[in-house]
């Protein structure tokens, strides 16, 4: 979506509007990894400050889940195809389920037997008339919160799987179709979801709102004979699926893994940010008109911040992933542009622009979208990307993000939505 202008004195392409030749203040490639700031592509570490108190996974070019240590930018890859698709950029969460690549390390195996090969758990059905599963004991839950247990599987000739996890009151069950890629039956109380991975294998999870204050709950995964959100008894046959990476989290999607083994694990917030340095070229950016272009994937999941120009929480413009706000402006704490925009889908491009009384977006390339109320927000704003100063994060990977300090048209915002 872009072109590019040269500084004839210092021989510097800069990134350009693909349409007026607008040259860009800043761009951020992450999946490129090339980095245009103070009008030179310059390495990561002087492009954007960025900070993580934890380790983090990832997925690699393989692509194989890999992990990264604290402070390091996780450069993720597409779980499918291993295309680079960006810094993956989360908030912090924590898995509650304990040895999480370790089936039976701390759950009870019940009609069959698991096998390590030290990436996949494997499930082998024996031949009885019973339960086929595997159930991990003694997590707590409160009521009111919502939880979400998920998990890689793999099929191998067993072809339904179930998740479950209980709060003492009620079971969270349903079903997974792992040779075609289908969810299958839940109970009412569930939302339910899976997404292919590498190797022709999925992530599954379940979600549910804990209805009860208990401590003695367990999650539990298992075969099914058929499409039915229950825990069944059959007569096994000696198939087998495989499994890894449990993840059980107080929330209400699935995140990137954090790996257990005797306990509890958090994984700490990404914090990625500029600061303005005065006295650089081209260096601040304009609360009073601009032109914001990325380029997010991120499950659907509310609202999911890409970008946020912040002076505190009565003066920003942020701009949204997935299904959430496009484009959203506060001044003196007055909501003064407001364009719900992101559809539902897990990949999205998207250009915003905003002026005095005028803010507009494009969305994949589609028809502008306009707000022209309301006065802008005053201050020196910071940007923080993949969160809104900290909160609201995309929980997803962003592409690209580019900024030109000038109101581009509308015709250019769809070009480079495109």
């Amino acid at each position: 979506p872009f072109g590019a202008v040269s500084d004839p004195l210092s021989m510097v392409i800069a990134p350009a509007s693909p349409v007026s030749g607008t040259a860009a203040a800043l761009h951020l490639g992450f999946a490129e990894q090339r980095y245009f700031r103070n009008g030179l592509w310059v390495p990561a570490a002087g492009a954007f400050s960025f900070a993580r108190a934890s380790s983090g996974t990832y997925f690699d070019a393989g692509p194989s889940v890999q992990s990264a240590a604290a402070d390091a930018l996780r450069l993720n890859h597409d779980p499918v195809t291993g295309d680079p698709i960006g810094a993956l950029l989360e908030g912090a969460r924590t898995n509650l389920a304990k040895n999480s690549r370790d089936l039976d390390a701390s759950g009870v195996v019940s009609g069959g037997a698991v096998a390590d090969d030290g990436i996949w758990q494997t499930l082998t059905e024996d031949t009885a008339t019973t339960f086929h599963r595997v159930v991990d004991s003694g997590y707590s839950v409160t009521s009111g919160t919502t939880y979400t247990l998920s998990r890689f599987v793999q099929y191998h000739d067993l072809q339904w799987v179930f998740l479950l996890f209980n709060d003492g009151a009620n079971p969270f069950i349903a079903t997974f179709d792992i040779l075609n890629g289908v969810v299958g039956q839940k109970t009412a109380n569930v939302t339910s979801g899976m997404v292919e991975i590498f190797d022709g294998a999925y992530l599954i999870w379940i979600t549910g709102t804990s209805t009860s204050t208990y401590s003695g709950a367990n999650i539990q995964i298992g075969g099914a004979n058929t499409d039915t959100a229950s825990v069944q008894s059959y007569t096994g046959a000696s198939r087998v699926f495989r499994a890894s990476e449990a993840q059980f989290e107080a929330a209400s999607f699935p995140s990137s893994r954090i790996r257990t083994t005797s306990a509890s694990a958090t994984r700490a917030a990404d914090a990625l940010s500029i600061t303005p340095v005065g006295g650089l070229p081209f260096e601040g950016f304009d609360l009073t008109k601009g032109t914001m272009v990325w380029e997010a994937r991120a499950d659907t999941f509310g609202e999911r911040i890409a970008w946020s120009l912040y002076v505190n929480g009565s003066n920003f413009i942020s701009g949204g992933g997935n299904g959430a706000r496009a484009l959203y402006a506060v001044s003196g704490g007055v909501n003064v542009a407001d364009l719900y925009a992101l559809p539902t889908v897990s990949r999205v491009r998207v250009a915003a622009a905003w002026s005095a009384g005028d803010f507009a977006a494009s969305v994949n390339g589609a028809a502008v979208l306009t707000d022209t109320s309301g006065a802008l927000p005053v201050g020196s704003p910071t940007l923080h990307i993949g969160s809104r100063n900290g909160n609201d994060h995309l929980f997803g990977s962003l592409e690209f993000l580019t900024y030109y300090p000038e109101r581009l048209s509308n015709a250019e915002l769809v070009a480079m939505a495109s």
